[in-house]
């Protein structure tokens, strides 16, 4: 999708990098559900799986070709998801 700058695409395995970095930001860490900062390889697990796994959506955003966010959708029925943005 590109609307103006806006670009949207799956999240791929060159992506590890800026996704663990913005996951242990402090307002991340915040607002993410166990509220603490998560190791290498934990991160490198979950990515994995993540990739590999057919429950789990991953989108990164970018605005004019820079990254600007996320957008993941961890299916919680065939019908429904939680979606985590940031």
């Amino acid at each position: 999708m590109n609307n103006k700058g806006l670009s949207i695409k799956p999240a791929s395995s060159s992506d590890e990098d800026i996704l663990f970095y913005w996951r242990n930001e402090p307002w991340v860490v915040r607002g993410a559900m166990n509220q603490r900062e998560v190791s290498r390889e934990e991160h490198k697990e979950w990515f994995k799986e993540t990739l590999e796994g057919q429950k789990r959506e991953l989108f990164l955003l970018e605005v004019n070709s820079a990254y600007a966010g996320m957008i993941r959708y961890d299916m919680t029925s065939p019908m429904e998801a939680e979606v985590s943005i940031y």
